[in-house]
């Protein structure tokens, strides 16, 4: 069943941050390979060390103190956003992903015709939680 992406929302701990048009994340895994003369020329791989990211982009809002100050305010810090300040992206009420995470970017821009626009990058840190809701028959 396909999910709208007009119900996605980004929090930080219980707090949503403003003004976002744009929410994403994404798990990678690296694979080492164990390939030996035994493989019969062929590669073999096992699995090695997964991460994630989450991505964020919106309108600049300044008035934000929960959400996007609280952001600004984690990265000059050098914080690690954990329990109260968890980052979490929720693409309806009981799907999306959650994770501790450190902010690895977050930049502003405004142009002479647009709008001044926000945009962060946090840097998945330990156990990925994957909310999924199951249907049942």
């Amino acid at each position: 069943m396909a999910i709208k992406g007009c119900g996605a929302s980004f929090y930080l701990g219980a707090n949503a941050v403003a003004e976002l048009n744009s929410v994403s994340n994404a798990i990678t895994g690296e694979t080492l390979d164990v390939t030996t003369f035994d493989s019969s020329c062929l590669k073999e791989f096992i699995a090695g060390i997964r991460s994630g990211t989450m991505d964020i982009s919106g309108f600049y809002d300044p008035t934000d103190a929960t959400g996007q100050a609280a952001m600004f305010t984690a990265l000059l810090a050098g914080t690690t956003l954990t329990t109260t300040q968890q980052p979490k992206i929720l693409y309806d009420a009981t799907n999306g992903f959650s994770a501790d995470g450190v902010i690895s970017s977050l930049s502003t821009s405004a142009s002479v015709d647009g709008t001044v626009e926000f945009s962060a990058s946090i840097q998945l840190t330990g156990t990925i939680t994957v909310e999924i809701a199951v249907e049942t028959a």
